[in-house]
């Protein structure tokens, strides 16, 4: 992954909606396909509207030759476990028909969701 961008937002419910316009944005700018990053704008939105929200929250968005990376963190790695009812569409397995990787990291003694996207990028 080549150089992205980073944003720190404050974690109040009011304020992440940001993360979409940060997705539509690189989107519009690199002119990706509009299906595929309104799946990635999806899945942000839907991890943090599950997340209870922190004091901040970090998002960071890579674009390689033939992907988008966007993590978030800090990220409670609870969020992704499967409801107790089989009939509830947990996290886990809403993202996963959204974007083609997720994934939990920890750096530095934080948890970091990550959400991988392949998308056809145009040549510059």
């Amino acid at each position: 992954m080549g150089p992205g961008l980073s944003l720190t937002i404050p974690g109040e419910r009011r304020f992440l909606g940001v993360a979409r316009l940060l997705v539509g944005g690189l989107a519009a700018r690199l002119d990706l396909p509009y299906e595929q990053m309104d799946d990635l704008q999806l899945a942000a939105e839907s991890a943090l509207a599950t997340e209870p929200p922190a004091s901040e929250v970090t998002l960071e968005l890579e674009v390689g030759d033939d992907a988008v990376e966007l993590r978030i963190g800090p990220f409670d790695p609870r969020a992704l476990r499967n409801p107790d009812d089989a009939h509830e569409l947990g996290l886990d397995r809403l993202l996963s028909t959204l974007v083609d990787e997720v994934e939990l990291i920890e750096r530095n003694g934080i948890s970091w969701l990550v959400l991988g996207k392949r998308v056809p990028i145009p040549a510059a």
